[in-house]
């Protein structure tokens, strides 16, 4: 819902009160891990014009791998981009479940890093969302420490 909300396909009325909102372009969004999305909401990634790394590819492939032809061709359109990153996308083995909807078989924090360092190396990231988290899940920190590192990432 925050990236759909980021891209101004909903809550409109309410981003409106917000100033000075303005949607993000599609066309410049990456989002890293799609997992546990519902199949609506796989339809509307699948017609809309957002990057996705899929957990599988970053997961074989790592983050040049999976997002090279991808960023190749979002460099010809756009120079800058927005980054969604969802925590839940992370393992919940590897660090703790993000939230509720945390499921088996995420990224490990250095995988998503490695995206996010080869998104830096091709294009320039203006805005990103970090979402997904419900503290209440995470009692030693550990998705809490994963998000501020890459937040850090994200934002050098």
């Amino acid at each position: 819902m925050g990236l759909a909300i980021a891209v101004g396909r909903c809550w409109a009325q309410m981003v409106r009160a917000v100033p000075p909102f303005r949607p993000v372009r599609e066309e410049n969004v990456v989002l890293i891990g799609s997992r546990g999305a519902t199949q609506t909401e796989k339809k509307r990634l699948g017609t809309s014009e957002a990057t996705v790394v899929e957990e599988q590819s970053a997961r074989a492939l790592g983050g040049r791998g999976a997002l090279g032809i991808a960023l190749n061709a979002m460099a010809g359109r756009v120079r800058r981009v927005h980054v969604h990153l969802d925590l839940d996308v992370l393992d919940p083995e590897a660090v703790n479940p993000a939230n509720e909807f945390a499921s088996e078989g995420g990224l490990r924090a250095e995988e998503v890093e490695a995206c996010i360092r080869a998104i830096r190396e091709r294009l320039e990231v203006s805005s990103t969302t970090v979402a997904s988290y419900d503290p209440s899940f995470d009692g030693e920190g550990r998705v809490l420490k994963a998000g501020i590192t890459l937040t850090e990432a994200l934002a050098k």
